[in-house]
């Protein structure tokens, strides 16, 4: 953003609030611009009053600091009605699980015993790998602990 009175800012020592406010709607970074007003020894004036761009800084970092605080207690606000919404048993919270088919442990076996590349059934399934994997380590965890035999 290049405007004609950004460059007689530096200049006259001195730039309007105004100018400020609309510096920030066109998207640029405020704090970059206070810091480079202090850099330059430029003042900002309101109210036929002017102002040290440090005591703005200090302003605006408050502000900030205050909007990141409002921002945390909403997030735990939500986080805790969403705990209590999952304690009663009304909502959802967190991904929904992936519903196995009915017969996806005989499947499982009946793919193994015969060395069948197991790819093959996740695809048919229309499951992803990733999830596909960790519940045939699942089966096959169970089996091995319960001592199953497969063939």
């Amino acid at each position: 953003m290049y405007r004609k009175e950004e460059g007689s800012y530096v200049e006259k020592k001195s730039i309007d609030l105004q100018m400020i406010s609309d510096y920030e709607q066109t998207g640029c970074r405020l704090k970059e611009f206070l810091e480079s007003c202090q850099k330059k020894d430029v003042k900002i004036a309101f109210q036929n009053k002017t102002v040290e761009p440090e005591w703005m800084m200090e302003v605006y970092q408050m502000i900030m600091k205050r909007t990141r605080e409002e921002l945390k207690v909403e997030q735990r606000a939500g986080i805790k009605r969403a705990l209590k919404r999952r304690e009663e048993g009304t909502g959802t919270y967190g991904r929904p699980r992936v519903e196995l088919p009915e017969d996806f442990e005989n499947q499982l076996k009946e793919r193994i015993r015969k060395h069948e590349n197991l790819s093959t059934y996740c695809e048919q399934i229309k499951m992803k790998k990733s999830t596909f994997y960790k519940w045939a380590k699942v089966y096959r965890d169970a089996w091995e602990t319960n001592e199953v035999k497969i063939e």
